[in-house]
């Protein structure tokens, strides 16, 4: 819509920041929710590792990894369809 009204270059400029934007975002969610859990599991009682950061990066990793499996069977979905 944007390189339809403002043309190719500042669509694509404009798209490129865009895409990049939703790539932090991501990022920062997952960071937020793995610190969400790792408070509630330490009122548990609960530590995977060392209870730091340590903890922090591999629930991190297994969010974006699920999010990642989300997104490959949603696009292969989608192109089926």
């Amino acid at each position: 819509m944007i390189s339809r009204s403002l043309g190719p270059e500042f669509g694509a400029s404009i798209g490129l920041i865009f895409a990049l934007a939703n790539a932090v975002a991501c990022a920062m969610n997952a960071v937020g929710f793995s610190e969400s859990l790792l408070d509630l599991l330490k009122k548990q009682g609960v530590t995977l590792v060392d209870g730091g950061i340590q903890d922090t990066r591999i629930v991190g990793v297994i969010t974006i990894f699920f999010l990642v499996c989300i997104v490959v069977v949603g696009m292969e979905w989608e192109a089926k369809a």
